[in-house]
């Protein structure tokens, strides 16, 4: 194996692709996705950009005469017939087709519209604004439009007014629980996608609501505001919770595509932010843009799009939140156990800054078991290592060079169940003559891990395999692997030279095992599992650019 046949991702949000409007050309004024061809559509006051994110080439499709500036205010695409919605500056609707020619035109009574949107599953497009909250049918066919008696593509079918101080700037459509969230200047309405009226959530006195979302795990409605706040809210109307940390107005919320408690927010800040509504906490952030943050979305392949007046990038944010789970204190490192023989659910092993240990299920985040901080290590100190057997619901520390403890993880707390000593350990790692005859030294220990596999080596009469199930591997300062019994103390079965510096990490993944080496230079070696041959060596270089996979 070559540094060629390993993978690199990156941790947290990449950029994927940009898009920077011309110098010459005015700010961008709405953003359009298309999922059905992975295309944007820029609105600026000039027409209308087309630019895709996997060619990254965009093309200027419409253009305005020099007397006629700005027609267009918001756009919207509909996969279903390939066609966009356009809102126009003098509150008319108008039907564009998939080379944004104006197609049709329809009067929606001259009232001011705020925005619009298109409900695929019913065929219908929701406009709100100063009027009220009106909804039209869409009637594409021509025998549709025969049989309801009109030659107009927009038929009303429903018309909820509201008062001044509830023009709805923001409407969206939750597919969970089929409602119509509607987003007034210091209200939440909740309506059915039928139109009618469900209830409010008044969210007086803050300053006028930008954006809001709905959290189908704890049903929270999380509202964000101009002042740069964002509030919790439960479907009683109570305020849960309020956020802080931007500090500009937030234009946009919404939940994570691949979890039910993380949400992402962005504002005029520049920056875009994840947070847990479990603990209300912030988990991470980055400012993605030069310019504040206008619009925000994801794409079909779950990428984020972030839309400034001036550019548009596309980020992904996979690798994020695939687990979490509270712990109430620092966590200095957490390992997964997922590569189990056995049938048994996995597991992950935390470790705290405290030098306490915590067995969390792998799926539901919730903690199975407990190591107390042990009383004979300094508040200094650190535990060096962990490894835990799935197999025989044991987990071991390595408390210092030439000591390991052994817990059971079958009480919570865990219980100490034995102490494997100095002298023990020696025997154990005592070097045997190598390949040119001479006697090594004795190396400490510097990690150790559970192997669930296992391993075939060769003996005096042929290829030989513990019966062993879950062996420990120790790693060596010498850069050795040591492979002990777990149950049966100071019984060891194998031994392999693996490089000549010290080894730091021991991990198995899948059919390998993954050793670290650490010195002037961090070097990742694979060996293939059963038979411990070395398969190739990753170096440094490769190993600074994020996670790898191979």
């Amino acid at each position: 194996m070559s540094e060629e046949d390993v993978q690199v991702y990156q941790y947290g949000f990449q950029c994927r692709a940009s898009f920077k409007q011309s110098t010459k050309s005015s700010d961008i004024i709405s953003i359009a996705y298309s999922p059905f061809s992975g295309d944007f559509a820029l609105l600026d006051g000039a027409g209308i950009t087309h630019w895709n994110k996997d060619t990254q080439i965009d093309k200027r499709l419409l253009t305005y005469s020099s007397n006629k500036k700005q027609l267009l205010k918001q756009i919207i695409f509909i996969p279903k017939y390939g066609i966009y919605f356009a809102l126009a500056k003098d509150n008319t609707l108008q039907l564009l087709n998939s080379m944004l020619q104006r197609t049709f035109v329809f009067d929606a009574d001259n009232c001011t519209i705020l925005c619009m949107l298109y409900d695929i599953r019913k065929d219908m497009i929701i406009t709100a604004g100063v009027g009220g909250l009106k909804m039209f049918r869409y009637l594409h066919h021509k025998c549709d439009r025969e049989q309801a008696g009109t030659d107009q593509y927009f038929v009303q079918y429903k018309h909820y007014p509201v008062r001044p101080s509830q023009w709805i700037t923001r409407i969206q459509l939750l597919e969970t629980n089929d409602k119509l969230l509607c987003v007034a200047q210091k209200e939440i309405i909740l309506l059915t996608s039928d139109g009618d009226y469900l209830f409010t959530i008044n969210t007086a006195p803050s300053l006028p609501l930008t954006d809001c979302c709905y959290c189908s795990k704890f049903k929270y409605y999380v509202t964000a505001s101009i002042d740069s706040t964002m509030k919790v809210w439960s479907e009683q109307g109570t305020l849960l919770h309020t956020f802080n940390s931007h500090s500009k107005a937030v234009t946009s919320v919404l939940m994570h595509p691949q979890s039910e408690i993380i949400m992402i927010s962005a504002s005029l800040d520049k920056s875009v932010r994840l947070w847990n509504l479990e603990t209300f906490e912030e988990i991470y952030r980055l400012q993605v843009c030069e310019w504040g943050i206008q619009w925000v979305g994801l794409t079909r392949d779950k990428f984020l799009y972030c839309g400034t007046s001036r550019d548009l990038t596309v980020w992904s944010i996979s690798f994020i939140a695939h687990f979490y789970s509270q712990t109430r204190v620092s966590v200095s490192h957490i390992r997964p156990v997922l590569h189990c023989n056995t049938k048994k659910k996995p597991r992950v092993i935390s470790v705290g800054e405290d030098s306490s240990v915590r067995l969390l299920s792998a799926e539901t985040g919730q903690s199975v078991s407990t190591i107390l901080p042990p009383p004979d290590i300094s508040p200094l100190n650190k535990i060096l290592d962990v490894g835990y057997s799935r197999y025989y619901g044991l987990i071991f520390l390595l408390i210092d060079r030439l000591n390991i403890w052994v817990y059971t993880t079958r009480t919570d707390p865990a219980s100490r169940v034995d102490i494997w000593e100095e002298d023990i350990l020696k025997l154990m790692l005592q070097a045997t003559e190598d390949v040119s005859g001479t006697l090594g030294v004795l190396g400490s220990i510097e990690c150790l891990a559970v192997l669930h596999s296992h391993i075939t080596v060769e003996g005096e009469e042929g290829p030989v395999t513990p019966t062993c199930v879950n062996q420990l591997v120790l790693g060596l300062q010498d850069g050795r692997l040591v492979f002990v019994d777990p149950i049966v103390k100071g019984l060891k079965y194998h031994a392999i030279a693996v490089h000549r510096d010290p080894i730091c990490s021991v991990r198995e993944h899948g059919d390998r095992v993954l050793v670290t080496t650490l010195s002037h230079v961090t070097t990742l070696t694979f060996l293939s599992l059963p038979f411990l041959k070395i398969m190739g060596r990753v170096s440094r270089n490769v190993l600074n650019r994020g996670i790898i996979r191979y």
